[in-house]
């Protein structure tokens, strides 16, 4: 399982290519490399490899912290509140890359989040209410025939 903060929780003290491979120490070396290269690529992180978390924008600590995650191939990935710290036009283009990573991820994830967002990249959702689950199923279905009441 794959864990992405909210506020990304980057080893501030580890590059970015030390940051994706940290969760690959058991891997051969080759491997490593090729995995951390590999999203490097995804995430559109090449060039900054070298850098460490205060010298990149949140857009980029963003996508280091993706990378990180799906970098172990995870079962399950959760995202909590990935896109909240990130300016509107970070949080567009992040939430595309999103899109894209997760139409070919294998795994399961939970994308935890109070906004629209969920309904763009999620094909399915859960809605909960005061702890309890007022809605399941696709989006289109839960949009298109509503059976709750939102709470305000």
């Amino acid at each position: 399982m794959a864990f992405v903060f909210q506020n990304y929780a980057l080893f501030p003290h580890l590059s970015v290519v030390q940051n994706i491979a940290f969760g690959l120490q058991g891997m051969p070396q080759i491997e490593r490399t090729q995995q951390v290269a590999k999203y490097l690529a995804l995430m559109q992180l090449q060039g900054l490899e070298n850098r460490y978390p205060h010298q990149l924008s949140g857009g980029q600590q963003q996508r280091v912290a993706l990378a990180r995650a799906l970098a172990i191939e995870p079962e399950a990935l959760l995202l909590d509140e990935p896109l909240s710290a990130l300016d509107t036009y970070l949080r567009s283009q992040i939430e595309q890359l999103l899109t894209e990573v997760l139409a070919t991820y294998q795994g399961v994830t939970l994308f935890i989040t109070h906004k629209l967002e969920a309904y763009r990249v999620c094909s399915n959702l859960l809605i909960l209410a005061e702890g309890k689950v007022i809605a399941y199923g696709p989006k289109a279905e839960i949009f298109e025939r509503p059976t709750f009441k939102l709470l305000n």
